[in-house]
């Protein structure tokens, strides 16, 4: 037993240190790592790039999907503030797979850091000096990606949700309720409510 309990010790020692290792690098070179991300999402949008090119760059974009969480989350929420849709949309896929395939992975501290970061976006996208920069394909992902996270935590660890949202989209009034994105992102809401209720 002695023996057991030394081996897991020892295994989360490492496990602990390698994270943490990940993260300082992660820290100290950021304006590195996001300049190579640039440089594979550009190769792979390139018409010109060779067939061996696009897949050495595809291939380093999934290992930031699928790499140190805490990095992919800072890349996802540097790149949704850029006006390039093509570092838009590797932000939300990256915030989906997170949402849908790496959720249990998570700590309660990065499943909340994702909450609030879908909510940031969210409210951005209703102010007129951002919502331009929104395309549509992005404002459908975030709608998934606040579903996907909603399904996972509503209301139970996210009981803040349905009034933050209210408060986002201005609901001053009962009049206010009409607006497009509100409805838009319930009608997804409820659909995946269903979906994982059937």
């Amino acid at each position: 037993m002695f023996r057991l309990l030394s081996l897991l010790f020892e295994f989360f020692l490492q496990y602990f240190y390698k994270n943490k290792k990940s993260e300082m690098s992660f820290s100290t070179n950021k304006e590195e790592e996001i300049k190579k991300v640039c440089e594979a999402l550009n190769k792979v949008h390139d018409g010109s790039s060779s067939t061996q090119t696009r897949n050495t760059a595809q291939a380093y974009l999934e290992s930031i999907k699928t790499g140190n969480i805490d990095k992919c989350i800072a890349i996802s929420k540097y790149f949704d503030t850029q006006p390039d849709t093509i570092y838009q949309h590797f932000a939300y896929h990256c915030l989906d797979h997170l949402c849908t395939i790496r959720w249990k992975d998570l700590t309660t501290k990065q499943q909340e850091a994702l909450q609030q970061l879908t909510l940031e976006m969210f409210r951005k996208c209703k102010q007129p000096e951002h919502a331009k920069k929104f395309s549509s394909f992005a404002k459908r992902q975030l709608c998934k990606v606040i579903v996907s996270i909603a399904v996972r935590c509503w209301p139970k660890n996210w009981e803040s949700l349905i009034p933050e949202l209210f408060k986002y989209v201005g609901q001053d009034s009962v009049s206010g309720i009409k607006n497009r994105k509100f409805f838009y992102y319930y009608y997804f809401f409820g659909q995946e409510i269903s979906d994982a209720n059937s």
